[in-house]
């Protein structure tokens, strides 16, 4: 996965980020909505969502959301709103500090 972009977003939002080792982009859960919001708001449709426990060194993941709509601009909306219902489920999980990944695209 290639690096992502992130100096569109704030600088809040950025200095959150953890950016995995393959490129791939989380953050704390307490500022994805931040993330999934400045996302959407410079143009990008969100694609998924998975939360990572707050262990140390864990590799676990559990997928929250998978948005089939496609990468295309009238769904920058529909995506929002559709990640903004899954962060909901986060508190389900029961780790205490997890982290959020988030999967974007540009629209095509």
């Amino acid at each position: 996965m290639p690096k992502r972009d992130l100096s569109r977003l704030s600088s809040r939002v950025r200095e959150a980020a953890i950016v995995n080792p393959n490129g791939e982009v989380r953050w704390p859960a307490d500022i994805a909505l931040e993330a999934i919001n400045e996302l959407a708001d410079t143009g990008s449709v969100l694609l998924g969502l998975d939360v990572w426990p707050d262990e140390e060194g864990e590799i676990t993941e559990a997928p929250l959301s998978a948005y089939r709509g496609g990468a295309t601009e009238p769904n920058i909306e529909p995506a929002r709103l559709y990640a903004i219902e899954a962060l909901r489920r986060v508190t389900g999980f029961g780790w205490s500090n997890p982290s959020i990944l988030v999967t974007w695209s540009d629209p095509t």
